[in-house]
């Protein structure tokens, strides 16, 4: 068999494992239960490794010294106080804009 008649079937069949899922997914949807299906669990693996750069899956540079940690608070105090609120506190004028839903209401 030639060489591009290998690659029109894998392609062809490419396509087609991709219409079955989207089918699939379209007449199943997703769900609210607490172990999702495979479907549900492969598809959102796949999501988050295109939504999430590689460069936040890195190992944390800094070395846990107390002089790292000091700045890294006086940074958080610094930069992100003022919307996540000062430990263990975390209530914010910001923070009270946000409306908070019961899962009922999510439902």
């Amino acid at each position: 068999m030639k060489t591009w008649k290998i690659v029109l079937l894998v392609v062809i069949g490419l396509f087609a494992a991709g219409g079955i899922y989207a089918t699939l997914l379209v007449r199943r949807g997703f769900s609210a239960r607490e172990n999702p299906s495979w479907i549900e669990a492969f598809a959102a693996g796949i999501a988050k490794s295109l939504a999430v750069p590689t460069t936040y899956r890195m190992k944390n540079p800094f070395v846990p010294t107390a002089e790292n940690v000091r700045e890294g608070q006086e940074h958080f105090a610094d930069h992100c106080a003022i919307c996540h609120g000062k430990l263990p506190k975390r209530k914010t004028k910001v923070m009270a804009s946000f409306t908070t839903r019961s899962r009922t209401e999510c439902a």
